[in-house]
C-alpha cells in the first residue's frame, strides 16, 4: 500500500519501552515506558485514521503481559478513544492478544463497522466492552490486590493448575509419604551421632561422633557363619 487511505482496517499496537512486564509489576515499570514510546501521538493517530478514512481500528495494548498498563488505559479513556475503535486487548501474551483484536478488526471492517446491522454492531460494543473490563479493569486492577490479599491461597492454586489434577494429589501423597517414612529415619540419624539428648526435643542438644567398636572373635564368627548356614534350611 502507498498510503493509509488503501487500508481496509488499521491494527494499532501500544508496545513497551525496552522490556514487556507483568501486569501486576507495573507500579515498578521504568522509564523507557514513557522514553521509548509515545502514547499520545499514537491515539492521536488512531482518531485521524478513523474520522478521515471511517476504516475500522483495532487496538493492541501489549506493553504488559496478563492485564493493560493503567497509564495508558486512563488516556484512552481521557481521549474517548475507546469509542473510536472496534476492538481492544491485552490478554496474555503478545500473540494471543494480536491474534484476538485483529480477527474482531477484519470481521468489522469486512461488515463496513455493521453500520447495516444495529443488533451487531451492538454485540461488536458488548465485546469491546468486555474485552476492557476483563483485561484491564479485572486484571490489572483487581486481580494484583486480591493476589496480595491471598498470596498463600494462590501459590497452591498456580501449583494445583500447573501440576492438574492428578499429578496435584500424587505430589500430597509422596509429600506425605516423605513425612511418615523417611522423617522417623531422619531423627533416628540425628540421634546416632547425639551427644546431649533430652526427650521430647527432636534435634539434639549437641552433636558427637564417638565410635562403638565390634570386635568378634574367631569362635563368634564362626557361630554366626553357621547360623547362616542353617537358617537357609541346609
Amino acid at each position: 500500500m502507498e498510503s493509509a487511505g488503501q487500508a481496509d482496517c488499521l491494527l494499532a499496537v501500544n508496545s513497551p519501552g525496552k522490556h514487556m512486564i507483568e501486569s501486576e509489576d507495573q507500579a515498578a515499570k521504568d522509564i523507557t515506558f514513557s522514553s521509548y514510546i509515545n502514547m499520545h501521538e499514537l491515539l492521536q493517530y488512531i482518531c485521524y485514521f478513523s474520522e478521515t478514512f471511517n476504516r475500522s481500528v483495532g487496538l493492541d495494548e501489549v506493553s504488559a503481559c496478563k492485564g493493560c498498563e493503567n497509564e495508558f488505559m486512563d488516556l484512552v479513556r481521557l481521549a474517548k478513544t475507546d469509542e473510536e475503535v472496534e476492538s481492544i486487548g491485552s490478554w496474555n501474551t503478545v500473540r494471543n492478544t494480536i491474534g484476538t483484536v485483529l480477527a474482531y478488526t477484519v470481521i468489522a471492517a469486512y461488515y463496513k463497522g455493521f453500520s447495516d446491522s444495529p443488533d451487531a454492531k451492538m454485540k461488536s460494543t458488548e465485546i469491546k466492552l468486555q474485552g476492557i473490563v476483563t483485561d484491564w479493569l479485572l486484571s490489572a486492577q483487581c486481580s494484583p490486590v486480591l493476589f496480595k490479599r491471598t498470596r498463600g491461597t494462590a501459590k497452591v492454586k498456580r501449583l494445583y493448575y500447573s501440576l492438574g489434577k492428578k499429578q496435584f494429589w500424587e505430589y500430597i501423597l509422596f509429600a506425605l509419604f516423605i513425612l511418615f517414612f523417611y522423617g522417623p529415619l531422619l531423627n533416628m540419624t540425628l540421634l546416632s551421632f547425639a551427644g546431649t539428648y533430652q526427650f521430647p526435643g527432636i534435634i539434639p542438644e549437641s552433636f558427637s561422633f564417638k565410635m562403638v567398636g565390634l570386635r568378634l572373635n574367631q569362635a563368634e564368627v564362626g557361630a554366626i557363619h553357621c547360623d547362616l548356614i542353617t537358617s537357609g534350611g541346609v
